[in-house]
């Protein structure tokens, strides 16, 4: 079994400030593009799927394998393997900097990543080389050339071709970054390398390190930049009826924005939509804040009336009895719904028991009426793959 402490002093400080930034993760499919000696794979591989992809073969016969994962020797051009949204986290750290077409990179990462996963992004930062190299190499001339723009090289991998942290939202605009953290902002101010092995000496740094990562005038001159992005894809879900493909975009704005279950809904007045809501239980902290609840206070507000008669509700998940009750209050006329109770119970919803305490809807079978349920499944589907809490 390897321990961290076999590591170099400064790579072992930076794998445990960016495990700490990354946080426990646990039961997710991980792929991890540039492994180079798998550290990082093998330590996610403990709790989760990991696959490594790594183009230097003498790199991988010191690949710590502690931990079961899959082992890819090659480049960008293995990721064909893999089909569209296959992984929750793609982890690719100090390997774009070596690489020319850094975009296509990206948009094939990007490519296997879920809806709502995370990239996570390290990469040198210039300013901090810069320090670098004034402070602890005592190398002004290399200063010079990287404040002129030029690059610089690293001893193992060759040149250092830097780029700014917002080229990647130009490369792939679905990405949208969630956490920007500094990484070694003190290191290289420390001349005295033999306290860097020293394992008090690397927590007391760690605790420092971590405490500053995301003020901003430490991050502008941290030695690497840890970048945390989320795709911001969203799945495009057809339904046979108009009204109820509206309904699950609004389910889908919902549970990608992390507002609450994936119910949407929407009401409809002669032929066109008067109220949209979805669940915003989580967003606002309000039980009652049901997708159906949020609509029929939108169409009340719309029309100006509390009379909702001669209307339609279009809703993604056939209604709990809060809901229902709500509706009937409102004089709506005919319910459309997608995914049926048991398919609410089936992904952690309880409305099924207060169903049974209030005696059943029989009662209303001509009245609540089931469509697209094919459609309202993939998108219960969509949530249940995504981090979501269930209430």
């Amino acid at each position: 079994m390897h321990n961290i402490t076999e590591l170099p002093a400064w790579e072992r400080l930076f794998k445990k400030i960016i495990w700490k930034q990354l946080g426990e993760i646990q039961g997710k499919t991980i792929l991890d593009f540039g492994s180079g000696e798998g550290i990082t794979a093998d330590h996610f591989a403990k709790d989760n799927e990991v696959i490594a992809i790594e183009p230097d073969e003498d790199m991988l016969e010191h690949a710590w394998r502690d931990h079961t994962y899959r082992q890819i020797v090659g480049d960008v051009s293995a990721l064909s393997e893999f089909a569209d949204a296959a992984f929750d986290i793609v982890l690719c750290h100090n390997v774009l900097e070596y690489i020319d077409d850094k975009k296509s990179v990206v948009q094939e990462l990007t490519r296997v990543l879920k809806p709502g996963g995370i990239l996570s992004i390290a990469k040198h930062n210039r300013a901090g080389r810069i320090m670098q190299m004034a402070v602890l190499l005592d190398d002004f001339e290399k200063a010079h050339a990287l404040l002129d723009g030029k690059n610089s090289t690293a001893s193992k991998f060759g040149e250092i071709r830097y780029y700014e942290d917002e080229e990647i939202e130009e490369w792939v605009p679905k990405l949208d970054v969630e956490k920007t953290y500094g990484i070694r902002t003190f290191w290289d101010l420390q001349q005295n390398q033999e306290k860097h092995a020293d394992e008090k000496w690397q927590e007391a740094m760690l605790e420092l390190d971590m405490r500053v990562s995301q003020m901003e005038p430490f991050k502008k001159i941290a030695f690497f930049h840890h970048l945390i992005f989320k795709n911001n894809q969203r799945e495009e879900i057809p339904a046979e009826n108009p009204f109820m493909k509206e309904a699950i975009d609004e389910a889908l704005e919902g549970i990608y924005n992390g507002h609450g279950g994936p119910f949407g809904c929407v009401i409809v007045k002669d032929g066109k939509i008067v109220g949209r809501g979805h669940n915003r239980v989580l967003a606002i902290i309000d039980s009652t804040a049901h997708g159906e609840i949020s609509a029929i206070r939108d169409a009340e507000k719309s029309l100006g009336t509390h009379d909702l008669s001669g209307c339609e509700l279009y809703t993604t998940g056939e209604p709990c009895p809060m809901c229902l009750n709500a509706i009937l209050w409102a004089n709506i006329e005919k319910v459309y719904y997608g995914c049926t109770i048991s398919d609410n119970a089936k992904i952690g919803f309880r409305d099924e028991k207060f169903d049974q305490l209030s005696g059943g809807r029989d009662t209303f079978k001509d009245f609540l009426v089931c469509i697209d349920r094919k459609a309202c499944q993939k998108l219960f589907a969509v949530y249940s793959n995504l981090e979501h809490e269930i209430y």
